[in-house]
């Protein structure tokens, strides 16, 4: 018996961002049904990537923490003669990285924000440019992080995170829900209520999804570590075998 026979699991991450999660699920036997909860639509204004595309070679460090934000700057950017050095948060993001052929210097063990400021705490930032594309309203602690170790950062936006227009009903009773991003958490509460999910386990990628779930008062059942989506397809199925 496969560890996740039957077992509904909803997926509310983009369907292009989650294939290989699903196929694993798939291979333990869930049943998966997509509900994505984010769509990606452009910046509210383009002014400050333009102006930070133009003058790329003042910049020490590029850092990227989605694949979002990967493929909406090389969108706007084209395809520079010369980058700067180049971090991205975990292996998704250098994934999207080397799909486009560039070279991506650091990748933190721990694929969140902190690690991030771990991995740069080897690196002498003082008075060094830093360019940090990506989403509106993201987190600012790893700005100001940097920040404080006299890096000169400029954060600008490449894409928003909004809510799509719901293509699917939302599946009944489902045994789990996943989730891989903060905004994942707050876009499913807009978009269904919490009572069409009260009995399912909720499903984590990392520490600043838990920290949003459990914000909203939401339960988390499992969270993957490290923040992968295949590390949360085997903490799932450890959940469940453990159940048994």
């Amino acid at each position: 018996m496969a560890a996740l026979d039957g077992k509904l699991v909803v997926v509310t991450r983009a369907l292009h961002q989650s294939q290989g999660f699903v196929r694993r699920l798939e291979e333990m036997g869930a049943r998966v049904r997509h509900f994505p909860v984010i769509a990606i639509a452009p910046p509210a204004d383009w002014g400050p990537a333009d102006q930070a595309i133009a003058q790329l070679d003042i910049y020490r460090w590029l850092i990227f923490t989605s694949a979002n934000a990967v493929d909406a700057f090389f969108h706007r950017a084209g395809s520079p003669k010369q980058l700067p050095r180049v971090a991205a948060v975990g292996p998704a993001t250098a994934q999207a990285l080397q799909n486009l052929d560039v070279q991506v210097e650091l990748v933190p063990d721990n694929h969140i924000a902190e690690g991030l400021i771990a991995a740069f705490a080897q690196q002498d930032l003082h008075q060094s440019h830093v360019l940090l594309p990506r989403a509106a309203a993201a987190r600012d602690i790893l700005p100001d992080s940097l920040r404080q170790r006299g890096a000169l950062v400029d954060v600008v936006e490449v894409y928003r995170n909004v809510l799509p227009e719901p293509v699917t009903d939302f599946p009944a009773a489902p045994d789990w829900v996943t989730f891989t991003s903060a905004s994942t958490v707050k876009n499913l509460l807009a978009l269904v209520p919490r009572e069409r999910f009260a009995n399912a386990k909720l499903a984590s990628i990392g520490p600043e999804t838990s920290a949003a779930l459990r914000r909203h008062h939401l339960p988390v059942t499992v969270e993957a570590s490290p923040s992968t989506q295949e590390a949360l397809a085997a903490a799932i199925a450890l959940w469940e075998n453990s159940a048994l």
